[in-house]
Parts: C-alpha cells; sequence; structure tokens
C-alpha cells in the first residue's frame, strides 16, 4: 500500500546517514548490471566469429572473444562481491543504529504503555529483532537489485536501439506486460504481511508471558494448556501464510512466463523482420540477446518483491514506536528543578 511505502522511503531518508557504504555499492551495482548486457553483445559476436570460413580468422576472433569474455568475467566478479559487500555493510549499520533508536524510545515510554497488552514483551523483542530485519533487507538487498536491474535494463535498451530499433520498441511494449506480472506477485503478499504480523506478535506475547511465569505453569500442571493456546495462535498466520506462498508462487511462476513470452515474441517477430528484408541475422541476434538478459534481469527483481513487501509493512511497525509521543520521559534532562 502506498502509505506503508511512504514510510519506506521516510526510514531511508532519516537513516541515510548510515548508508555511506552503499554510495560505492551503489556504482559498482550499476558496472554489474551493464555487465551482461556487454556479455551479451561480445558472446554474440564470439557465435558469429564461429561461422566463418577462414580457420585462421576464426582461431584470431575466437582467442579475442575469449579473451574479452574473461576480463568481462572478472569485471562482473569484482563489481557484484563489492556491491553485495558494501550494500551488506549499510544494511548491518543502518539496522544496528534502528535498533538503538528503538530501544531508546522504549525507555522513554511511561509505564503504562507496557500494561497494555498490544505492547508485551513478546511483541516489542519481536519488533526489535524482526522488522529490523526485514528493513536490513531492503537495503541490504532490495535496493542494490534495483539499481542492477535499472542498469542492465538501460544498457540492453541502448544496445538494442544501436542494432535494431524495430527490436527495441517491440521489447518497450512488452514492458507493461512484464511490470503488471511483477506487480500482481507483490500483491500477493503485501495485504496478508500486516496481518500475519500481528498474529505473530500476538502468539509471541503469549510465549513470553508463559515462560516468564513457568515456575506458576508448572505448580498448576497447566503445560499442555499454554501449549495448545500457543498452538491455535498459530494456526491463523499459518494458514495464511501457505496460502501467501500459493499466491506468490503464482506470481512468480506468471512473471517467469511472461518474460519467456517477450523472447519468444521477439525472436517470432524478430525472425518476420528478416523475411521482409528490414534487418539482417546480426542485428537481430544483437538485439535478441540484449533483450533477453534485460528480461532476466526483470526475472530477477521478482525474488526480492516479497522483501519490499515486508519491510515496507515493517516499516509501519517501527513508526508506530518511533512517532509515538511519551506523556513521562524519564531520561529527558529537562524540566524543572526543586531546590535541595
Amino acid at each position: 500500500d502506498s502509505s506503508d511505502m511512504y514510510l519506506m522511503l521516510r526510514l531511508l531518508w532519516q537513516y541515510k546517514g548510515s548508508m555511506k557504504a552503499a554510495i560505492p555499492g551503489a556504482l559498482l551495482a550499476l558496472i554489474d548490471g551493464a555487465a551482461m548486457p556487454c556479455f551479451s553483445l561480445v558472446f554474440s559476436r564470439a557465435l558469429f566469429a564461429l561461422a566463418l570460413q577462414d580457420k585462421d580468422e576464426i582461431k584470431r576472433q575466437t582467442d579475442l572473444y575469449a579473451n574479452l569474455i574473461l576480463i568481462f568475467s572478472f569485471a562482473a566478479g569484482l563489481a557484484m562481491f563489492g556491491r553485495i559487500g558494501l550494500f551488506k555493510i549499510a544494511g548491518e549499520n543502518t539496522t544496528r543504529q534502528l535498533r538503538h533508536d528503538l530501544f531508546v524510545k522504549f525507555m522513554m515510554f511511561e509505564s503504562g504503555f507496557f500494561d497494555d497488552d498490544k505492547h508485551g514483551t513478546g511483541a516489542l523483542t519481536s519488533r526489535l529483532a524482526t522488522d529490523a530485519e526485514d528493513f536490513n533487507k531492503i537495503v541490504g538487498t532490495v535496493i542494490s537489485t534495483f539499481i542492477s536491474t535499472t542498469s542492465t535494463i538501460l544498457s540492453a535498451m541502448t544496445i538494442a536501439f544501436v542494432y535494431d530499433w524495430h527490436i527495441a520498441l517491440l521489447m518497450m511494449a512488452c514492458w507493461p506486460i512484464q511490470s503488471y506480472a511483477q506487480y500482481w506477485q507483490a500483491r500477493a503478499t503485501w495485504g496478508s504481511s500486516m496481518r500475519l504480523r500481528a498474529a505473530y506478535e500476538e502468539s509471541g506475547q503469549s510465549a513470553a508471558e508463559t515462560i516468564r511465569n513457568i515456575k506458576t505453569v508448572a505448580t498448576l500442571r497447566r503445560e499442555e494448556t499454554f501449549i495448545r493456546i500457543f498452538d491455535e495462535m498459530n494456526d491463523v498466520p499459518h494458514a495464511g501464510n501457505v496460502r501467501s506462498s500459493l499466491y506468490s508462487s503464482v506470481g512468480f511462476g506468471f512473471a517467469m512466463a511472461c518474460n519467456m513470452f517477450v523472447n519468444a515474441l521477439v525472436f517470432f517477430a524478430g525472425c518476420k523482420f528478416i523475411t521482409n528484408g528490414w534487418i539482417d541475422i546480426n542485428q537481430l541476434m544483437y538485439s535478441l540477446m540484449a533483450t533477453m538478459f534485460a528480461s532476466m534481469s526483470i526475472g530477477m527483481l521478482a525474488q526480492v518483491l516479497p522483501m519490499l513487501s515486508k519491510g515496507a509493512v515493517a516499516s509501519r511497525g517501527i513508526y508506530e514506536t518511533l512517532d509515538r509521543p511519551t506523556a513521562i520521559n524519564g531520561i529527558d534532562p529537562a524540566g524543572s528543578e526543586t531546590d535541595s
């Protein structure tokens, strides 16, 4: 939902100071994303070199392209290593600061806040652990994947337009289908995330209270009762997770099918363009390979959409704590002092 997305962006902006490592990581993500379309261009030329008649020329060109592919492999490996490592560091720095701010906020709340059943030990510790970790994945994985995917798409489209604008325009016309597939997959998990989060916080609170009073429970021999209550609390989120998994898998399969459909359509249209004399086989191969790698990149983006939905929902829970005013701030030094 749009409000959750706004809160997630607001949280990213608020903790931008802890994401300094992501700046060079973003540059490496751009390089990593552009590597595959550029590799597709070299790979296409290598395939055409194998079709030459002169064996000496075949050896010369294949040696050249093999060395270029080796260089691309090293460059892509270093870029991916730096991208993942730097964004993970940024995510850990942000999560550490976020957990600190949440705990400080807990210390500022009045006693009445903790008397509310919704703010029990289990729910609050779950917020410190789960919500912060979900936001960590936004910084450490989702953002870097979006940057890398954007770079891949722009690089592939540039190559496609250079060699054949027909194929490039056809691919752009297919983007709404692929985008809808990604959106449908995200919506499959987004709506249930908030309900499941609340249900798990309730079961966590029940478990925390049971463990805190375990001596009383053992004395009264009520272990089976609390086990049954805990299992019943987990039945609802378990069923919701099963449904969400099924919907998400259908959405992911639909997204992958759309990518293959785009590749098939581009190949079919390219063959028609060749028979009509609009393009030649070289133009088709260069454009087709670039668009195929772009479609693969969009498919990789589908894998992080569940992380995006969970992170957005977690942002709402985080701001429910950070934005809540406190009636009595016990650690604030401001105020009047009495004469002693």
